[in-house]
């Protein structure tokens, strides 16, 4: 794949996509009812790489490994963040997932640290600890066969790890308030919005879209009332937990500590109050929102195919017996870590980016208009059939063999310079979760029609509520 367009090639045509009014509106009426499938389908008909004009805006969805290597690497310095994140900076700022240039540079540099392998490793006692007292809370549901729905046990157990592990603040007088928060406020900014986005797309300039869009979530309706609310409870726990912090007299050795400690090179400065508060809070909801996520589809999967989980089971048993895992046993969960990395694959919760175009570009011999939003969907690149023997399979051993697939088409963690600077926490925190999990409890779905909700993450529609039972223990 190359950026340049050679005499002779097609920079004369747009790529092959959907045209005129009637299948515009098609593809619009899809997307609201089933975003996934309609990714699914323009692959199919049209190719790795394809284009469509809505009113103003020209769409290129991409989904060849070196289309996306091109985009997010190789000519990165093309692109900005696209239009879907200017919908989460009303909650999350200007922190490490929505700022540019470099302010996320600076945030990135304070960041990366913070995740190298010895703070992992110091962060394993908090996984299994917030787990466990996760796991206490189970034993009266599971003798009165009331349903807990591990969505939000999932959700609750990563927000109090991210909070303990990362900030050094114990979220559990608010917890609740704040997870629940988080969800209004994610649904509002995709979901719950998502025609008047489009609206705003197609009638209103590039230039005036963050305003629209700051008035739209200020307009005095219902959802937005309760999107400013929910905005106003993240806002207050986290100026507490830095108000808390500053009182101490103690930055501490955390990542909160690390952005307080934090200077300006050139001026010495350091953060203030708005810029600690974006900071904390894309950590705090980035931190455990994905996560949580995850590992909810991993139960579901795990349910779904119940060879794969006794073969899981089955060496957790071996490699940690009766005792609580510790950091040396991440190596030996093999099995475990596949398992995760399947569900990853499966049901990746980043599930589109989204980056515009900033000057002219080219890919796969066409032309890519400055402007154009290009639209990256791991979902779709993870069922690639050209990569991925029978994706629609869910087989962990997939990840044991050492197939050659170009790097970029498993990107469940985004990729490039952007790539997710808490990836390996994530994965020691739902390897710890599901062999502390799997070892001790089993689950019984009560199943229910199977929706998806592709909002900012995509998550089961209605959660995954279950009976939980003590396990026999070998």
């Amino acid at each position: 794949m190359s950026s340049e367009v050679l005499p002779g090639e097609k920079e004369a045509g747009a790529p092959p996509g959907p045209r005129g009014f009637t299948q515009i509106m098609r593809l619009i009426a899809q997307r609201r009812r089933d975003p996934l499938g309609l990714y699914l389908q323009l692959v199919n008909q049209y190719g790795d790489l394809v284009y469509f004009r809505v009113g103003r805006i020209g769409y290129a969805l991409v989904s060849d490994p070196d289309c996306i290597q091109h985009v997010l690497q190789t000519n990165a310095s093309n692109y900005v963040k696209g239009p879907g994140y200017e919908r989460l900076r009303g909650i999350l700022g200007n922190g490490l997932i929505t700022s540019e240039g470099e302010q996320w540079r600076f945030q990135r540099r304070l960041t990366v640290p913070e995740f190298h392998q010895g703070r992992i490793a110091a962060s394993v006692q908090d996984v299994v600890r917030v787990t466990r007292e996760m796991m206490a809370g189970w034993e009266t549901p599971a003798t009165s066969s009331t349903p807990v729905d591990l969505a939000d046990e999932m959700s609750r157990v990563t927000l109090k790890i991210v909070s303990q592990s990362l900030l050094g603040s114990d979220p559990s007088a608010r917890a609740e308030e704040v997870r629940v928060s988080v969800q209004n406020a994610l649904n509002f900014s995709d979901g719950g919005g998502i025609v008047l986005h489009r609206l705003i797309d197609i009638l209103i300039p590039a230039r005036y879209r963050s305003r629209a869009f700051r008035m739209k979530e200020r307009a005095p309706l219902p959802g937005s009332k309760r999107f400013m609310q929910s905005v106003g409870v993240v806002d207050d726990v986290v100026g507490r937990i830095v108000a808390d912090r500053r009182r101490s007299n103690d930055y501490g050795n955390d990542l909160l500590g690390a952005f307080m400690k934090a200077q300006d090179q050139d001026n010495g400065s350091r953060m203030n109050d708005t810029q600690l508060r974006d900071a904390i809070t894309t950590i705090l909801i980035a931190g455990h929102e994905t996560t949580a996520t995850a590992l909810t589809w991993t139960w579901h999967l795990l349910d779904e195919n119940r060879a794969v989980a006794a073969k899981m089971r089955e060496e957790i048993d071996r490699v940690i017996g009766d005792r609580d895992p510790g950091f040396e046993d991440l190596a030996q969960l093999r099995y475990t870590h596949h398992v995760f990395e399947e569900a990853l694959r499966f049901y990746p919760p980043v599930w589109r980016l989204s980056r515009v175009a900033f000057g002219d570009d080219a890919m796969m011999g066409f032309r890519i208009p400055a402007g154009t939003v290009v639209i990256i969907s791991p979902y779709v690149t993870h069922r690639s059939r050209r990569f991925w023997a029978n994706p629609e399979t869910f087989n962990p051993d997939r990840f044991e063999t050492a197939t050659e697939r170009p790097r970029f088409v498993y990107i469940p963690f985004g990729a490039g310079q952007r790539y997710c600077v808490g990836a390996n926490f994530a994965f020691m925190e739902a390897i710890i979760v599901l062999a502390l999990v799997a070892r001790r409890w089993s689950f019984t779905p009560i199943k229910q029609p199977f929706e998806y909700a592709a909002g900012p993450t995509l998550r089961p529609a209605h959660g995954l509520p279950v009976l939980v039972s003590r396990r026999e223990l070998a």
